[in-house]
């Protein structure tokens, strides 16, 4: 898999419609870029740290859910 750096600040998007909470994506980003949380006991879907993002889609392409979408890579 090759990583495409970006100049910019990747935008992490995550449909919690779509997420089913399985933190696959949390496990294999390589810099943290996701993270998880939890409010009054409830999961939630991941939280993105767009700064921490290098765009090497390893979130997008283990979702199984298709949940993940990144933009201002290329």
């Amino acid at each position: 898999m090759e990583m495409q750096m970006s100049k910019t600040t990747p935008y992490i998007k995550i449909n919690s419609l779509h997420c089913d909470r399985c933190y696959e994506c949390i496990n294999i980003c390589p810099t943290k870029a996701l993270i998880k949380h939890n409010y009054d006991e409830e999961k939630l879907a991941p939280f993105p740290i767009h700064s921490n993002c290098i765009c090497c889609m390893a979130c997008i392409e283990i979702c199984k859910k298709n949940a993940i979408t990144i933009e201002g890579c290329k």
